[in-house]
């Protein structure tokens, strides 16, 4: 990207987006994010389960606990030139 005079803007981690961790929906990683909150935290963590802030924490964790083989990044770059 640097060879092509492109400056990455924003960088998308495997689980920040469905485009990386597809086929698993989005639905599925709020499941299991809702299961982990409960098993930790009980019904008390039940109810920040909709929090969209705890939503992204929970997949920047996820993204960088990563580490299996073939996972995917999306990059946003643009020209020097704009």
């Amino acid at each position: 990207m640097t060879c092509a005079d492109l400056k990455i803007q924003l960088v998308i981690h495997p689980w920040d987006s469905v485009i990386n961790h597809y086929p698993v929906s989005n639905h599925e990683v709020n499941k299991k994010m809702e299961m982990q909150m409960k098993k930790y935290f009980g019904n008390v963590g039940m109810r920040y389960t909709h929090s969209s802030s705890l939503n992204r924490i929970y997949r920047k964790i996820k993204s960088y606990r990563d580490t299996s083989p073939g996972r995917l990044f999306s990059f946003l770059a643009k020209t020097e030139d704009c």
